[in-house]
């Protein structure tokens, strides 16, 4: 009973029982507490019944938002996740504008320095003086992703700009002067895997045989025509070796064009491709700069389909450098020289391979170099000076005579300032200098053609 009686103090204070409280009474009490536990304890238990259903119901949403959000930042800067998809995105490019007047010279190439083609006198291309021009041409657009994978980061591009007339023809006033319609033109389309085993790339990018790092910057589309430069197809892996720098091994497609001797040239007839080139690049970055080395073998097949056929090997070697003496200055140096390389260096691009009766099948040999520098005045303005050229180690005049396209020796000079006028906008001025001499000519005289240049350019990017 003294355990009973406080709780009948209790219940009767609550207005449950009343005292006196009798045998019955308490046990009418305690059934009524047991009908009490028993309904809590089934209270209790559909609560938690509820909340495990509240739990699946934020499950369930959370699923659907994941699947189906409109924005989340991607693994790079620039870059959004695809819907619901690991894959980053990103979308880049710039509208671009290109003034130029000429003040001496005229480039055959019209609105990108071509040093190559610059005509000498009355020879060869439009010899009038003092044109004025402005383009859009150089715009471009590209797409990037990144895609998480078990080997790696998977990267891909694909990028291409307008520089392309409709018909391929500069000069068609139909579709370039008068209407300005130039057509979409590939750049890069390729796939590369980035992982701790090295880099595999395939599809169209910058030749191996090339290094961008040590190429002068210059407002003029095509640069300095000394310098390697070419996109093409291919396939490369590349190791790192950490202290011992990467090493980049490629096979890349060949198209090289053998020109008859009277100027003419088809891709296919007479000549035809059998291999890839094959090419090495060894680069080493460390703080106070980076150099490089190429190295390139390719092989030349005539063959005119009713059985004459020969083939000649072609190789090529290049070495580069980038050197920071301050943390402002940049100094680049490049060289590269080689048989039958014409196609990777645009001022031998002339100058590949010939072929007659007489004379058989004839590889070029050339030297190209080109020196630059860059300072970085502050953080928005910029300056670069690069001068370099190519001397062709062989002459072998076209049959018809033409001294024009013969040329022995070839320079460039480029002077430029950029300068960052508000976020993602650059204006850029420029002096560019060429000049192209020819090997002597049948009545032997050296012939010289020169050009200069001032352009500027509106640049704004995305």
């Amino acid at each position: 009973m003294t355990q009973v009686r406080p709780l009948v103090l209790l219940l009767a204070s609550l207005g449950v029982v009343a005292l006196p409280a009798t045998a019955d009474d308490l046990a009418d009490i305690k059934a009524q507490m047991q009908q009490l536990i028993q309904a809590n304890q089934q209270l209790m238990q559909q609560v938690a019944e509820l909340q495990e259903k509240v739990k699946k119901i934020d499950v369930d949403a959370g699923n659907v938002v994941k699947n189906n959000k409109l924005i989340t930042a991607g693994d790079e800067d620039g870059t959004v996740k695809l819907f619901g998809s690991e894959t980053s995105i990103g979308l880049y490019g710039y509208a671009h504008l290109d003034m130029y007047k000429d003040i001496e010279g005229r480039q055959s190439g019209d609105w990108a320095a071509d040093i190559g083609s610059q005509p000498i006198g009355d020879l060869g291309g439009d010899t009038r003086k003092g044109k004025f021009n402005m383009t859009a041409r150089q715009s471009r657009l590209g797409v990037r992703t990144l895609t998480p994978t078990e080997m790696g980061m998977l990267r891909t591009k694909v990028e291409a700009d307008f520089v392309k007339s409709p018909d391929g023809n500069d000069a068609n006033l139909d579709t370039s002067f008068l209407l300005n319609n130039y057509v979409f033109r590939l750049r890069h389309a390729y796939g590369e895997l980035d992982g701790d085993w090295g880099k595999l790339l395939a599809g169209q990018t910058w030749s191996t045989f090339m290094n961008l790092d040590t190429m002068p910057e210059t407002i003029d589309f095509n640069g300095h025509a000394s310098s390697a430069f070419i996109r093409q197809p291919m396939l490369r892996y590349t190791a790192n070796f950490e202290n011992a720098g990467n090493l980049a091994i490629a096979i890349e497609n060949p198209a090289n064009v053998i020109v008859w001797n009277d100027g003419t040239s088809v891709q296919t007839t007479p000549n035809i491709d059998k291999q890839p080139d094959l090419i090495a690049n060894w680069s080493l970055a460390r703080d106070w700069g980076m150099v490089s080395a190429q190295a390139l073998y390719t092989k030349y097949n005539y063959d005119d389909g009713a059985g004459t056929k020969t083939n000649k090997d072609g190789w090529g070697l290049g070495l580069g450098g980038v050197f920071k003496p301050t943390p402002k200055d940049s100094l680049m140096v490049q060289y590269t020289t080689g048989t039958g390389i014409g196609r990777y260096v645009p001022t031998t691009s002339y100058h590949i391979a010939y072929y007659d009766d007489v004379n058989g099948l004839k590889l070029y040999d050339s030297d190209s170099w080109v020196l630059g520098w860059t300072r970085a005045w502050t953080d928005t303005v910029r300056t670069t000076l690069a001068y370099g050229g190519t001397k062709i180690n062989d002459n072998w005049m076209r049959l018809d005579g033409s001294p024009e396209w013969d040329s022995r020796e070839m320079f460039e000079g480029f002077a430029n300032i950029i300068w960052g006028i508000a976020k993602n906008t650059e204006v850029g001025f420029e002096y560019s200098w060429g000049e192209r001499e020819t090997y002597p000519t049948l009545a032997n005289e050296v012939l010289t053609g020169k050009r200069s240049r001032i352009g500027t350019s509106l640049h704004y990017a995305f």
